[in-house]
């Protein structure tokens, strides 16, 4: 198994640490006037993607992760899990749905292409593009006069529901930003 020496840290490098994988974000070596040096690292694990930080000594051995990142095609899901399929050499995968984060699970369309990580060629997480284009198929007309709010719910092609301007109608296309959940433009 591959191992890092501190003295070899530096972004984006993926190890283990706590048995579980993680991206270095942030390093800074310090030299303290007296004693050892040290790095103090950013770390964002790449199961839940949650941020720690932690310091390790000088010369301290670290275990690299095999993880590697593939485009896969969303195929199918069901009440437990999430089916993908690499459309270079039709290896299937599944995803257990506990493992991905809720708010990344309503943006996930079927047939639509994702980022996967895999670790030991396990997926262990899904990376959400920032905006995605879909299909609005159901959303109340427009009455005239109502622009109190300026909004309406909109149903997506997945069953999710957001927020749209007034003027929008059923199978139009729309522009989501998923980091916020809000309408960005017709397309």
């Amino acid at each position: 198994m591959k191992t890092y020496n501190t003295n070899q840290l530096k972004n984006n490098i993926k190890i283990i640490l706590f048995n579980e994988p993680f991206e270095i974000i942030e390093n800074e070596f310090v030299k303290p006037g007296k004693g050892l040096g040290f790095n103090r690292v950013k770390l964002k694990n790449l199961q839940t993607d949650k941020i720690i930080e932690k310091t390790f000594k000088s010369n301290e051995i670290i275990k690299a992760a095999d993880i590697k990142e593939i485009t896969l095609q969303l195929l199918y899901s069901n009440n437990e899990s999430f089916y993908l399929m690499d459309n270079e050499n039709y290896e299937q995968y599944n995803i257990n749905k506990n493992i991905i984060e809720k708010n990344k699970i309503q943006w996930l369309i079927e047939q639509e292409f994702y980022n996967i990580i895999l670790w030991d060629n396990k997926p262990i997480n899904i990376i959400i593009p920032k905006f995605i284009n879909t299909k609005i198929v159901h959303t109340d007309p427009s009455i005239k006069g109502e622009s109190l709010t300026g909004t309406k719910y909109a149903t997506i092609i997945n069953g999710t529901k957001i927020k749209v301007p007034l003027f929008i109608q059923n199978d139009q296309i729309i522009k989501i930003d998923t980091r916020s959940g809000l309408y960005v433009s017709k397309i």
